[in-house]
């Protein structure tokens, strides 16, 4: 039996360290203000070829962008036509009304 070669071959004693949970927040940028908060503290929008745009998607799938709860980001990031930069794709078929309603009701907190 040969002795195993050291320098050779990868580091793994990552994995015999217990994990550790991670403190810091996930930081993301307002599409609109371009301010940078917590995850927690935006909503984010996802653009799927299939259904369009989707609020708040649970799995999300594609690529996304995150807006702030207030419906003045949005009117930024509709203006200055942010969200299609952030979907790299066209959103052809997308009313920014009808938008706005699914955002403000996505905002709405829920009657018990």
């Amino acid at each position: 039996m040969t002795p195993p070669r050291s320098g050779r071959g990868r580091d793994r004693s990552w994995r015999s360290r217990p994990t550790v949970p991670d403190e810091r927040p996930v930081l993301r940028t307002c599409v609109g203000c371009r301010k940078v908060r917590d995850r927690r503290e935006l909503v984010r929008l996802a653009f799927d070829p299939a259904k369009g745009l989707i609020l708040g998607p649970q799995r999300p799938r594609g690529r996304g962008a995150y807006l702030c709860r207030s419906a003045a980001c949005l009117e930024k990031a509709w203006h200055r036509k942010a969200l299609p930069r952030a979907f790299r794709r066209e959103m052809s078929g997308v009313d920014g009304s009808v938008l706005r309603e699914l955002f403000e009701a996505e905002l709405r907190p829920i009657a018990r």
